[in-house]
């Protein structure tokens, strides 16, 4: 028994001695490549002054224009539950899927921003305030209006701007 002890004891020093020597022979594994990040920087050469918050996500006006790049691993949006409460969205594809960008900003004559830093045509659209409405325009023309917690998850309009009013 003391044998087997000995030899199992042996055994394991051998092991821990063996692995710096592992760790320095294998070979070296490049990062993988942030498709998030080649996203980001695209938005941010297409729209400059946005600031980048985390390795998804870049803002522009102090945070008043937000837009949170897709992964293809991202589960698919629900309903305008992925837009935050208390903020307006857009989304690059229909049903609330592909990058998405935030807004804050209301008044009462109407606070009005540009879709640009989503780099893409807008497919869907939320309202998830509890209280005043959202144009979507397209140019100076209003193509449709949300009240609060409401959304289009497929539009076939073009849109250049989200205005807000309180």
């Amino acid at each position: 028994m003391e044998d087997r002890r000995t030899r199992a004891a042996g055994a394991l020093i051998a092991l821990v001695a063996a692995i710096p020597l592992l760790i320095a022979t294998a070979p070296a594994q490049a990062a993988p490549a942030s498709s998030a990040q080649a996203e980001i920087d695209r938005l941010l050469d297409l729209t400059p002054g946005g600031t980048q918050l985390d390795d998804r996500t870049v803002s522009w006006n102090g945070g008043a224009v937000i837009v949170r790049v897709a992964l293809p691993s991202d589960p698919p949006a629900r309903a305008i539950a992925s837009c935050p409460t208390g903020y307006y969205c857009a989304w690059a594809k229909s049903g609330y899927g592909g990058n998405t960008i935030w807004f804050t900003s209301c008044s009462v004559g109407g606070s009005s921003n540009s879709l640009a830093p989503l780099g893409a045509a807008a497919r869907s659209f939320a309202n998830a305030r509890t209280s005043g409405t959202v144009q979507v325009k397209d140019g100076a023309t209003v193509v449709d209006t949300l009240g609060p917690s409401t959304g289009r998850s497929t539009v076939s309009y073009g849109s250049t701007a989200m205005v807000c009013f309180t």
